[in-house]
């Protein structure tokens, strides 16, 4: 499994189209809206899935942030993200399930509601896509 291949994939999969936000495919400090992060939750990875510990599957959360500042504005860029039509992030991340070839499958299993999130004392609006991946090991 490559991480680098993986969080490059993601980015390429959403900066392609969402031409005006920042997306490093790494957690982000400071976090400059509207821009994109991937995270990876406590107990994401489960290796050995198959006979012969031939997969590894693992899950991250796509987290995209909006301003706070104005919220109509923020909202109205995350209802784009949330919405059927091209900046729906979910249609973006499943377009190419294989991320060029760096996964062998990819699935979006669960989309948050817009949120509100403080982090370093400013708050943000946010929503969260959680990605399943499946790995060949090779």
């Amino acid at each position: 499994m490559n991480l680098a291949s993986f969080r490059s994939g993601v980015t390429s999969a959403i900066t392609g189209t969402l031409t005006d936000v920042t997306m490093t495919g790494y957690l982000l400090s400071p976090i400059e809206p509207p821009c994109f992060e991937i995270d990876f939750p406590d107990d994401t990875f489960l290796v050995n899935r198959t006979a012969g510990g031939k997969t590894t599957e693992f899950s991250c959360v796509v987290r995209g942030y909006v301003q706070f500042g104005d919220p109509q504005d923020g909202q109205a860029t995350l209802d784009g993200w949330l919405s059927a039509g091209n900046d729906n992030v979910q249609e973006l991340l499943e377009a190419d399930r294989t991320l060029s070839g760096a996964v062998d499958d990819l699935y979006v299993r669960t989309v948050s509601a817009p949120l509100r999130i403080q982090v370093d004392n400013t708050v943000f609006l946010c929503a969260e896509w959680t990605v399943d991946v499946i790995v060949s090991n090779s």
